[in-house]
């Protein structure tokens, strides 16, 4: 029993695993040294959930330096994408890793406020005392930040000191530290707190104390009806803790906080690759906290959703102990869900619109249908090398992040766009208005099959293929195609950007390329 309410199994993504941690800090050192053991040690999936300057190239990104090296001894990486939450701020992009933005699931550890006036407002908490905290009987609420004092508004420490919240209820914003604003209210003798804000999102903490964290609307309205009180009665609440709740909608949708594209520094490939479960994720924890004497938390980020893919990564090798990286990357990002659970496109929590293709990737990871994809786009150790030539990385560079010497004057460079990559991304201009782009895929799935197109075009621009099936008769084999992206006059202003999508679907299976196109 993990929070004083559920009392089933919880289980990871691959629970079989044999799990290998190493010590990561700030200090780059650390973490070279912990790929450099890793990769010593054999491990067949890395996990990274640290952040990096977007700005970063190849060479001093630590994930891309040090994934090259494991990439080159079969291993798979997975790393999370930042919780920076603004375009542009991706913390890795290197093709040869699977960048992993946030998602929002269905589900919430739900603590609805009651009102004096009958009014209830679904909130989250960490929390449960259903034996301790009578639900039934309304407590005096109390409003330490009617005041509009900062320090009293987010309850901080020392800020209640001189305001009566004895056995009351508590409204405070949320901010940092929101479990250190229980303490307060506790070390006051509160008996409660309604946790605020400032955003739509809300969260569930370890909480020390009763809590209901509500969104910014409805914390808008706890405040009018505590205000409307006044003098004539005074305002009341209380808590009732309902356990976990599903089907919360809309979800699963992108976390506010997951950083998003495009890349500064890839050239021009589509990340993040995919998003994942990365909001409220119950995981280990090597501190005790709240009431409840045990090691594990609910914590959101990047850094959640990126061992969900590690995990599935883990699963595709020990079904297919052949396939290298590329190959079980792309069966990850064909297979993503491009629409949430109601068949709608995806909601950006940040800004409770539809998220575009920089924030959500190819879609939401699917773990069933990424074990059996289909095709997948395959690349090599020489694929990469041609395409950081085509970067313009030095020879200095290139040695260094390679491993040996690379004389870019002699190897065949590959633009971004052209990289054997299961998702297509291309700039069009008045002066370049198409694009063609090769791609090649290998064949995993049925020994005879027939894959036919459905194309999505992008706004602003069309898609033509070179040819209109794909047959296959045996497994292992390739096919090749080429995929025209034009430009559709009248040109859109620069920096537009339209997203579509290369279906190829056979009986038993669909294979997903999203299309970002730019327009510059």
């Amino acid at each position: 029993m993990v929070v004083g309410k559920f009392n089933y199994t919880a289980s990871g993504m691959a629970p079989r695993a044999h799990l290998a941690i190493y010590k990561v800090t700030v200090n780059r050192s650390d973490s070279l040294k912990a790929f450099e053991q890793a990769i010593s040690d054999g491990v067949d999936v890395i996990n990274l959930s640290k952040g990096s300057d977007p700005k970063n190239n190849f060479y001093l990104d630590t994930a891309a330096f040090s994934g090259y090296k494991a990439l080159e001894k079969n291993i798979c990486i997975s790393v999370s994408a930042g919780n920076l939450g603004k375009p542009e701020s991706l913390s890795h992009s290197a093709p040869w890793l699977t960048v992993v933005g946030a998602s929002w699931p269905d589900r919430r550890l739900a603590a609805a406020v009651r009102l004096g006036d009958g009014s209830e407002f679904i909130g989250e908490t960490g929390f449960y005392q259903p034996t301790q905290f009578n639900s039934s009987i309304f407590l005096p609420v109390v409003y330490p930040g009617a005041n509009n004092k900062t320090q009293t508004l987010g309850c901080w420490n020392g800020s209640l000191s001189g305001i009566n919240v004895k056995d009351k209820i508590v409204l405070c914003w949320s901010g940092k530290d929101n479990v250190n604003k229980g303490r307060v209210v506790m070390a006051a003798g509160g008996a409660a707190m309604i946790l605020m804000g400032p955003i739509q999102n809300t969260r569930n903490d370890r909480h020390v104390l009763p809590v209901s964290h509500v969104s910014q609307g409805d914390a808008q309205k706890i405040i009018d009806y505590y205000k409307s009180s006044g003098g004539s009665s005074t305002p009341t609440a209380t808590i009732i803790f309902k356990g976990q709740e599903s089907g919360r909608r809309p979800a699963p949708a992108i976390a506010g906080f997951s950083s998003r594209g495009p890349s500064l520094t890839n050239g021009g490939i589509l990340k993040p690759d995919v998003i994942a479960p990365g909001f409220e994720i119950l995981g280990a924890s090597p501190v005790q906290g709240g009431p409840f004497k045990n090691y594990f938390k609910f914590d959101s980020g990047t850094s959640m959703a990126a061992p969900h893919v590690a995990g599935v990564m883990a699963l595709i090798k020990k079904k297919y102990p052949t396939w290298s990286p590329a190959a079980i990357q792309s069966a990850i990002i064909t297979s993503a869900d491009d629409v949430d659970l109601a068949g709608r496109r995806f909601t950006d929590m940040k800004t409770w619109k539809p998220a575009d293709i920089f924030a959500r990737g190819a879609g939401h990871l699917n773990p069933p249908k990424a074990m059996d994809p289909g095709l997948v786009f395959d690349r090599n150790i020489g694929d990469y090398i041609g395409y950081m030539c085509g970067l313009g990385y030095n020879a200095a560079t290139m040695q260094l992040i390679a491993g040996r010497p690379v004389n870019c004057s002699t190897v065949k460079k590959i633009k971004a766009s052209q990289l054997n990559y299961p998702s297509i991304m291309v700039t069009l201009k008045s002066t370049s208005p198409n694009e063609t782009v090769v791609r090649t895929v290998t064949n995993v799935g049925d020994v005879n099959s027939m894959y036919k197109p459905m194309i999505t075009h992008p706004g602003n621009a069309s898609v033509i293929l070179s040819i209109n099936r794909l047959q296959f008769s045996a497994q292992q084999t390739k096919a090749s195609f080429d995929v025209t992206i034009s430009m559709v006059p009248p040109a859109p202003k620069k920096g537009t950007i339209t997203e579509g999508k290369l279906e190829w679907i056979s009986n038993n299976h669909l294979v997903r390329s999203p299309i970002a196109v730019v327009f510059g």
